[in-house]
C-alpha cells in the first residue's frame, strides 16, 4: 500500500515544480538558513536527533529548512524516524504506519518496516495501523524536507503518530528507538508547533522559557516546566522522546537553529504560532 498525500495543496504545493521552487524559497526566506553557493569541505557528523515545526511552508517553513540545512551538509542517515503529534484523534495511541511508502509531489519514499516491527516487538505499546496516519499532516510535511535535502533517493522513513504523550510513554519509546538502532543509521526528528493563538509576546516569553529546558535535554525538567506553564506545544511527547533517543546516544546538550512566529508572515501579532528548529548535538 502506498500512502497518498493527504495535505498536498493545502500545507505545500501540489506538483513537483512548484514544490521544488516553495521548498528553495524556505531556505532562501529571510527567516531561512540560505543557500551555499558552495558546500563545505568538511562533513559533519550524522544528526542524531532535532525538532521542527509542521504548519503551512509559507508560515512556518523557512523556520523548518534550518534543521533540514543541517542534514544536507551533515553525514546522512539511511532512516529518518519521525515523530508527530496525533491532530486529528483517530487511530491507535502510538501508531507506525504499516505503509509501503509514502508519496509526495517528490516521488515516493519507503518505509523502513524492519525497525517498524522491532518497536512493536521491543515495546509493547506500538501498533502498525493506518487509521492515526491517513489524514495526519505533522509527519507528512517532513518528508518533501528531506527529499530535497537526501543526497540519496535510497532512504527510507519510519513515521510515528503519538496520541499518547506523557512523560512515561515518550521517555520509554525514545530509550526503545536508541536500543532498536544501536547499530544503525537514524536520525529522529520530533514534528511539534510551540504555542499556539496567543500574543506575540506570550508567545516568545513560553516558548524561550521552554526551549532552554529542551536545550538542557533535563526531560524531568521540561516535563515539570510543561505540567507548571500548560503551554500549547502540540508535540510535547515527539520531543521528549527525541530528547531521550539523543541522551541515549550521547548528546549532551541541545542548540536552537531558528525561532519565530507566525507573526512574520501574517504580520498579526495578537494571535501567533510558535515555530523551532532545534539540534541534539
Amino acid at each position: 500500500m502506498i500512502r497518498a498525500p493527504a495535505v498536498a495543496g493545502q500545507f505545500y504545493a501540489s506538483t513537483k515544480p512548484e514544490l521544488v521552487k516553495q521548498l528553495d524559497a524556505c531556505f532562501k526566506s529571510k527567516l531561512g538558513p540560505g543557500i551555499l553557493k558552495k558546500a563545505p569541505t568538511k562533513k559533519f557528523p550524522m544528526v542524531s536527533a532535532g525538532i521542527a515545526p509542521h504548519a503551512g511552508y509559507p508560515y512556518s517553513g523557512a523556520v523548518a529548512a534550518h534543521l533540514f540545512n543541517v542534514i544536507k551538509y551533515s553525514k546522512q542517515a539511511d532512516t529518518y524516524i519521525i515523530i508527530g503529534p496525533n491532530h486529528t484523534g483517530q487511530g491507535a495511541p502510538i501508531s507506525i504506519s504499516g505503509a509501503e511508502a509514502w508519496a509526495t509531489p517528490l516521488g515516493q519514499v519507503k518505509l523502513d518496516n524492519q525497525i517498524a516491527q522491532d518497536l512493536v516487538d521491543e515495546t509493547g505499546m506500538v501498533d502498525i495501523e493506518e487509521i492515526a496516519h491517513l489524514y495526519e499532516h505533522s509527519i507528512e510535511v517532513q518528508v518533501p524536507f528531506l527529499q530535497h535535502v537526501q543526497k540519496t533517493k535510497k532512504f527510507k522513513i519510519v513515521p510515528i503518530c503519538m496520541a499518547r504523550q506523557e512523560l512515561s510513554v515518550a521517555q520509554e519509546l525514545g530509550e526503545a528507538i536508541a536500543k532498536v538502532c544501536a547499530d544503525k543509521k537514524v536520525t529522529v526528528i520530533a514534528s511539534t508547533d510551540f504555542s499556539h493563538y496567543i500574543t506575540q509576546k506570550q508567545a516568545e516569553a513560553i516558548d524561550s522559557s521552554a526551549i532552554k529546558e529542551i536545550e538542557t535535554l533535563n526531560i524531568f525538567g521540561f516535563n515539570k516546566f510543561l505540567q507548571a506553564k500548560q503551554p500549547s506545544i502540540c508535540g510535547p511527547g515527539p520531543m521528549i522522546t527525541a530528547m531521550a533517543f539523543a541522551r541515549e546516544k550521547g548528546a549532551q546538550a541541545g542548540h536552537l537553529l531558528k525561532y519565530a512566529t507566525s507573526g512574520a508572515t501574517t504580520k498579526d501579532l495578537m494571535k501567533v504560532v510558535g515555530y523551532a528548529s532545534m539540534l541534539f548535538e
